[in-house]
């Protein structure tokens, strides 16, 4: 699970890292899939090199066994932001499944956002 992309380029690294970890924390207590720690991940892209695309995170992703890759991001929406998780099977490369939630673009929405999303993505 990587932190919360922001395409908007509004919220700092923290803000970020904050609204992943919500989103993290709202998979893992309804059981359905572990989460691997970022830290753990932020580790190994310490190891490699700073910056990180898609292809590096799967990498990473792999590197740690995972099965499953969560990629959520933000975009604005008119005056309003959007978050968008895409939940991938790693074996096979392809999208299990995505949710969406829109929300203002406070970051206390947004957290409310994420846990919607959490809920869709682990099928409640």
């Amino acid at each position: 699970m990587f932190d919360l992309q922001d395409l908007r380029r509004r919220l700092d690294p923290q803000q970020q890292q904050v609204l992943g970890d919500v989103l993290a924390a709202g998979i893992a207590a309804r059981g359905r899939y572990h989460v691997v720690p970022m830290s753990q991940l932020r580790a190994l892209a310490s190891d490699r090199r700073k910056a990180c695309d898609s292809a590096c995170r799967i990498e990473f992703a792999r590197a740690v066994a995972a099965q499953k890759w969560i990629a959520p991001w933000l975009v604005s929406v008119g005056r309003r932001c959007q978050v968008t998780e895409g939940l991938y099977d790693l074996p096979t490369g392809t999208s299990e499944r995505t949710a969406a939630a829109d929300a203002s673009c406070s970051v206390e929405a947004l957290s409310e956002a994420l846990r919607e999303i959490a809920r869709k993505l682990s099928g409640e």
